[in-house]
């Protein structure tokens, strides 16, 4: 196995990668964790006598279908690629805040409607059943109409005691007791 470490080809992301290939095989396709572009690798064939300076070894894949899971299958070498083909890891990422790309929101699209089609009393994200036609999973708060989960909540800011409360409620209890005598 050669090791090469290479950077995404996607600039917005430039991430340092190191995979394993394979030298009997001439191309390996390859996602980058990070971004998600998926690239192919192709090992430049033995250099002659005289290196070509313009030949960096690397290729970008360009798509003509769109990948299979067989393409996105992990050999055991190199990082784990993940699957976008995964509606629970699509509707994780974007409830992380991650944009998804106008790809992978078809690929949720498409996955929502082939699981309610499927089963539509059964939520698409965390398999429970819910009524037919309902807009929200009761357990996960999935908006199945928009193929969305809610934003994590903030967690609630504790409540400090005020360290003058003790005196604060003894001058009310004074004072209480002093209308109370006028009153009376």
């Amino acid at each position: 196995m050669e090791t090469v470490s290479i950077h995404c080809p996607n600039t917005k992301c430039a991430k340092k990668l190191r995979l394993s290939l394979d030298p009997s095989k001439s191309e390996r396709k390859c996602r980058c964790p990070a971004c998600q572009t998926l690239f192919a690798i192709t090992l430049a064939p033995p250099k002659p006598a005289l290196p070509d300076e313009d030949d960096p070894g690397l290729a970008p894949l360009e798509l003509s279908r769109k990948p299979t899971q067989e393409d996105l299958e992990d050999d055991g070498v190199g990082y784990g690629m993940a699957a976008e083909s995964s509606l629970s890891y699509l509707l994780r990422r974007e409830c992380d805040g991650f944009k998804l790309s106008d790809e992978e929101k078809a690929t949720k699209k498409r996955l929502l409607a082939e699981k309610l089609q499927a089963n539509p009393r059964e939520c698409p994200y965390c398999q429970l059943k819910i009524q037919k036609g309902a807009a929200f999973c009761p357990s996960c708060k999935l908006d199945i109409a928009k193929g969305r989960l809610p934003k994590p909540e903030k967690p609630e800011e504790e409540i400090v005691p005020d360290k003058n409360a003790p005196h604060k409620a003894a001058a009310v209890a004074a004072a209480a007791e002093i209308i109370l005598t006028i009153l009376s």
